[in-house]
């Protein structure tokens, strides 16, 4: 009976906790540069990431991610770390500041292609002129 109760326990990691600790540090963190939604296939659609070098000026690194039905899409709400919203593909837009977490290979290509596991928005999309 214990075996079963550390098994279930241990199967519960992939969700974000109350205190966002659970997903550990995002492998990517960016801002959405375009969003396009899948015309057909598996995949919900794909977006457009910039990650900026910390140590390269204004040089950045480009990403097309795919995000597919089993990506999990939340939104930062308010101030408190890890209080986090459940969204979907649809409120992914242009210009938001996001951190994704990959499931899976990155393409080594250009730009760089990969599948998303978690995307969490932590900031709004920047204003349209």
């Amino acid at each position: 009976m214990l075996l079963v109760v550390l098994l279930a326990a241990a199967g519960c990691g992939t969700e974000p906790d109350a205190g966002g600790d659970s997903l550990g540090s995002p492998d990517l963190i960016g801002t959405i540069t375009s969003v396009t939604p899948a015309a057909s296939g598996p995949a919900l659609g794909t977006i457009g990431f910039d990650v900026r070098k910390p140590d390269a000026g204004s040089q950045v690194d480009k990403y097309v991610i795919t995000i597919d039905a089993d990506t999990l899409v939340y939104r930062q709400v308010g101030e408190k770390p890890g209080n986090l919203g459940d969204v979907g593909f649809e409120a992914l837009e242009s210009g938001q500041r996001a951190e994704v977490w990959l499931a899976g290979p990155v393409a080594e290509s250009f730009p760089m292609q990969a599948t998303a596991g978690v995307i969490v928005i932590s900031g709004t999309a920047t204003p349209r002129s």
